[in-house]
């Protein structure tokens, strides 16, 4: 779009009907900045509370050890069978994590009960 507004005026620049469109978008994105920013439309304390039992659900219980299983598994499969030994590697950590930071958060006191 720009590209033919400036090839249509013979590289010169294009007239300010052709450059109006062009800052049309700027309010949209700062609108869309503020849309997504969940302190718009939540308070903070509602906020902390999600993404604590966001955390209290992943890495406590049940939905820890399927992931750390999952993960184990792909461990595997990528590393001796796929020869894939960065993504084993990487899903190797991803099992310690779901392994043990449940644990290592509630030691610190990050996570609650």
């Amino acid at each position: 779009m720009l590209w033919s507004a400036l090839t249509r005026c013979g590289g010169r620049r294009p007239p300010a009907s052709d450059m109006g469109r062009f800052r049309t978008w700027m309010p949209v994105s700062a609108n869309l900045f503020d849309y997504f920013d969940p302190l718009n439309y939540m308070d903070e304390e509602a906020y902390r509370h999600m993404w604590m039992t966001f955390f209290n659900m992943m890495f406590q219980g049940t939905l820890a050890r399927i992931g750390a299983a999952i993960c184990l598994f792909y461990s595997f499969w990528y590393g001796t069978y796929k020869q894939k030994f960065g993504l084993a590697v990487l899903f190797l950590v991803l099992t310690t994590c779901f392994a043990y930071f449940g644990s290592v958060a509630r030691l610190f006191g990050l996570l609650g009960e």
